[in-house]
């Protein structure tokens, strides 16, 4: 479908007028766009969308506050789902070679989670392999989300340097790190030529082989250190036997808990207290309700997503319950407001 086309509904299915409207905003917004690329050299096309992102992107968190308008009215779940069909079609058709698009909205049907969607976010390129593409595409890696997303990484991997550097520099060698979600192993590859990392040990965890072998290709060349790669989940590995009998000085994931239920956060951090060294770090990524409402609701909506915001009082509650209690918990947040690191230390 190109944003040409029309959406016709069955009247008595039909979408709210105010939320058809916002609709009809983000089609005629996008065509001028198109037009606009149409008319630029492939040199210009990168300014171009630089200069439609912001018109962009205000037309399509209207619509997701929409959404959560008319879902705040709390229709009946026919509704939702006539509603949801109508709205959805023609976003999902715009966005049909969006790489991002694709691998999200693939894993969430699937499952487990796509371990290059962070490496789609953090390395930002421009893709698709049509113009509508192109723009929803270019929308999906500059919405806030995207963009914290991005700032969690930088402040995780600043975090790691620093507790590696206090405890390599307090004798500690080697200093063990667990990094409980490997992904492509994004954050150790930017730290993979820094000297206080020759003096670690590390044990990576994805239940997708694919994963563990992206990030073993990419850092077993830059990474001067012992690595081991275990395909095991999280959730699984503090109880299994493929567990350590050692402790560690640092365990981490940059994006789990996004995807984990509460229940399962908080038997996540007990588990680990556990295997903690005393005075190690357990640091934890998160997306926040500090990514605006209509963005939230549109990721629900079109990639067919749950995501987990929580605030520092939800995790204050969650820790509560754990070992670690809730009263010295550390808050980073990212400056954008949409993303931050809780950390806690084992007394």
């Amino acid at each position: 479908m190109s944003p040409h086309d029309s959406t016709h509904a069955d009247p008595a299915l039909a979408v709210p007028r105010s939320l058809r409207s916002r609709l009809q905003q983000v089609t005629e917004t996008l065509k001028q766009i198109i037009a606009s690329i149409e008319r630029a050299t492939p040199a210009e096309i990168p300014i171009t969308l630089a200069e439609h992102r912001p018109e962009f992107y205000g037309v399509m968190n209207a619509l997701g506050i929409g959404i959560a308008d008319f879902l705040a009215e709390k229709p009946s779940p026919t509704e939702i789902d006539a509603v949801r069909t109508q709205v959805v079609a023609p976003i999902r058709m715009w966005s049909a070679t969006s790489p991002i698009f694709n691998r999200v909205f693939r894993s969430a049907a699937n499952g487990p989670r796509d371990f290059e969607v962070p490496a789609l976010v953090i390395h930002n390129r421009s893709a698709g392999a049509d113009l509508s593409s192109l723009v929803l595409n270019d929308f999906y890696l500059h919405a806030i989300a995207a963009e914290a997303l991005r700032n969690r990484y930088a402040i995780l991997i600043a975090r790691l340097q620093r507790e590696v550097t206090l405890r390599s520099h307090a004798g500690i060698n080697p200093v063990q790190l667990l990094n409980l979600k490997c992904d492509a192993g994004n954050e150790l590859v930017a730290l993979a030529e820094e000297p206080e990392f020759t003096l670690t040990e590390i044990t990576c965890l994805d239940e997708d082989a694919t994963a563990l072998r992206a990030a073993r290709t990419k850092l077993d060349k830059r990474l001067p250190t012992r690595t081991r790669y275990l395909r095991v989940s999280a959730m699984r590995y503090a109880r299994s036997p493929m567990r350590r009998s050692h402790h560690y000085d640092i365990i981490y994931a940059a994006v789990l808990l996004d995807h984990l239920t509460d229940r399962q956060v908080v038997a996540l951090v007990r588990d680990y207290h556990g295997l903690l060294a005393e005075g190690g770090v357990l640091i934890l990524g998160s997306p926040t309700s500090g990514i605006p409402a209509g963005e939230r609701t549109l990721i629900a909506w079109v990639m067919d997503l749950v995501v987990h915001y929580r605030d520092a009082p939800d995790f204050q509650r969650l820790f509560a319950q754990t070992p670690f209690g809730s009263e010295t918990l550390i808050f980073e947040r990212e400056p954008l407001g949409g993303d931050l690191l809780v950390s806690a230390t084992r007394s």
